[in-house]
């Protein structure tokens, strides 16, 4: 028995492949931007043995009417003779089935029509003898099967995985050639046919996509990935100049973010362009917070006006003396402003602020007079002190913890939240002021999305450089679909000749903030680092897909060693862990997978700065 699973194992090593399931989406009528392509007309047939109604199945892509016609052949006088044995016109019927009423060779032609109009004609034998045949629709992924005389089937696609339906529908994992096996039984006799296909496509591309919202910016995702070259064309739906985009991984911010958006993805590949479109509802806003700061209040100095709002686009100033109902004195629509107050006395001034949703004004009393008075208030998230002390013109702060400035408008980040007593010294050439109060510090500091990467093969490593008190949140998305949370993970691509949008989005009361990076993993052509040499050894999994409740494994080893055998699953999350002790030649070593969710998964097997992989498919029933 270990021989023969030794053999199995060697053949393993020359054509191992494996097979992975599509998931249909029913696609809207794609936009205007989408060409116009006509028909492409296409059926198959079922029940073809002679006594039997044959069924026609129309796989016309793009057609809104057809016209079905039956030819038959005679022989008359030596010479064939053509006979319209069936023919529609109207338009209406979508599929048809037919009875022959004798044995023989005939001609079906099938003319769709949308716009444009193509036509498709196939021979169909009508035989009492039972017959295996098929033919392969590339793109469609689907097996025609013109088998004679058959009532069940078995299919073997190649690739490790295989099926009794009539007429199935298989997505091959990859590109390539591929011997597919077909079984016909009539429950007395059968017929086999072996004939090689090939994939140069792997399937009509989809439009499925995903997003992340943050407030007005949205994050979008196609999830679609080929070996081949695919376009994606983005359309947002808010007809904004910039209401279009391109690439697997986009972005678009809109301006009205209080409603919902029609949004639109176009894929193409060699198969054609496939699109559809989902309905999201951007989150409402936030309102802006309005806020300001000033220096020079002495009688004779011209104020201005520091502008510390946040989340506003368009301000205007109002200037107005409290001890009178005249007319404001000044307004302004700058972002920041400045004034000399003519005398001595309070005024209020008002910042004004909208975001295209919201207004929101704030108002604050300043005092114009001759001796220096100590102000200041301090900004949270920002670490900004605000000093609005008046008649100064040189200041000293304590921040309460230890630490001291003498700049006109400091910014301060403290090492921890809580309480600081801050005391602020306003001097002018003859006096001072002071002013002492209590700050409570919620948050250390805005947050920050830097981070850094490592990668290594297939294998990314990511870290936030970020940290506040409290501790923020991390949220990542690697750009095939992909997510993790955390400071520090990481995460094992399967396609390692793509370029990928990172990207890190860091979360604290004090907002959210966003970073993409572009990185290529590296391809070694499967040769490890140098350190114990993998180049002639082979890891295999048999089968694969796993669908007893373990992996079963084989390593050909070249030495006697210690080796590391690690599981990752899809996020790159490590599912198994242990020390192995392998011998010279072919060791067989078993995982248990029973607490595993079906998907895709990495065995890694590490010898020191050395490893190889190997990807397998599990199915838990």
């Amino acid at each position: 028995m270990k021989k023969i699973k030794y053999m199995f194992f060697l053949l393993l090593l020359f054509n191992s492949a494996t097979s992975i399931f599509a998931q249909n989406k029913k696609l809207n009528s794609p936009p205007p931007h989408v060409d116009n392509l006509p028909p492409t007309s296409n059926f198959s047939w079922a029940n073809s043995c002679f006594g039997d109604t044959t069924c026609f199945i129309n796989q016309t892509i793009r057609g809104n009417t057809f016209t079905w016609t039956v030819v038959g052949d005679s022989i008359s006088h030596g010479l064939p003779h053509l006979d319209t044995l069936y023919n529609t016109n109207n338009g209406n019927d979508t599929s048809i089935c037919f009875y022959f009423k004798k044995t023989g060779n005939y001609t079906v032609s099938l003319t769709a029509y949308d716009n444009h109009y193509n036509t498709a004609t196939k021979v169909i034998t009508i035989d009492t003898v039972t017959k295996a045949d098929f033919s392969f629709i590339s793109c469609a992924n689907q097996f025609v099967n013109t088998s004679l005389c058959a009532t069940s089937f078995y299919w073997d696609f190649g690739d490790g995985a295989n099926s009794t339906n009539n007429i199935p529908i298989h997505q091959f994992a990859d590109t390539g050639s591929y011997m597919v096996t077909l079984i016909a039984y009539n429950g007395n006799k059968s017929d086999t046919l072996k004939k090689q296909i090939y994939i140069t496509i792997e399937s009509y591309c989809n439009s499925n996509f995903t997003y992340v919202i943050a407030h007005d910016t949205v994050f979008f995702h196609a999830t679609y990935a080929s070996h081949t070259p695919t376009s994606y064309q983005w359309a947002f739906g808010d007809n904004s100049i910039n209401g279009y985009g391109s690439g697997r991984d986009t972005m678009h911010v809109y301006k009205d973010s209080t409603a919902t958006y029609a949004v639109g993805l176009s894929t193409g590949n060699a198969c054609g362009p496939i699109y559809g479109e989902d309905s999201i509802h951007i989150t409402q806003q936030p309102p802006p917070s309005p806020n300001f700061s000033y220096i020079k209040t002495c009688l004779g100095d011209t104020t201005c006006f520091i502008n510390q709002t946040i989340g506003g686009i368009t301000y205007t100033w109002t200037v107005s003396d409290t001890s009178s109902a005249a007319p404001p004195l000044f307004s302004s629509t700058d972002s920041t402003t400045c004034f000399r107050f003519p005398y001595v006395g309070s005024y209020s001034v008002t910042l004004t602020t909208n975001n295209h949703f919201y207004t929101v004004s704030t108002t604050k009393l300043v005092t114009i007079g001759t001796i220096p008075i100590a102000g200041f208030s301090f900004i949270p998230c920002s670490n900004n002190f605000a000093n609005s002390s008046g008649c100064a013109v040189s200041f000293y702060w304590d921040f309460g913890d230890g630490t001291h400035s003498t700049q006109t408008l400091p910014n301060h980040q403290y090492a921890d939240t809580g309480y600081y007593q801050v005391t602020l010294t306003a001097y002018n050439t003859g006096d001072s002021s002071r002013l002492t109060q209590q700050i409570h510090i919620t948050e250390t500091s805005s947050a920050n999305a830097s981070y850094t990467t490592s990668i290594a093969n297939d294998t990314l490593r990511v870290h936030a450089n970020y940290t506040g008190i409290p501790a923020p949140t991390y949220y990542w998305t690697f750009g095939d679909g992909s997510h993790a949370s955390g400071r520090d993970t990481m995460h094992v691509y399967y396609d390692t000749t793509q370029f990928y949008h990172v990207k890190l989005a860091v979360t604290n009361i004090c907002g959210t903030v966003f970073k993409t990076d572009t990185i290529q993993t590296i391809y070694y052509n499967n040769k490890p680092p140098a350190n114990l040499d993998f180049t002639h050894s082979t890891l295999a999994i048999a089968p694969n897909v796993v669908l007893d409740g373990y992996v079963d494994a084989f390593y050909n080893s070249y030495n006697n060693n210690n080796y590391l055998v690690q599981i990752y699953n899809a996020l790159g999350q490590k599912m198994f862990e242990e020390y192995f002790s392998f011998q010279l030649g072919v060791n067989e070593f078993k995982i248990s997978t029973a607490s595993f969710s079906s998907g895709v998964y990495v065995l890694v097997l590490q010898a020191g700065n050395s490893y190889i992989r190997q990807k397998f498919y599990l199915i838990n029933k």
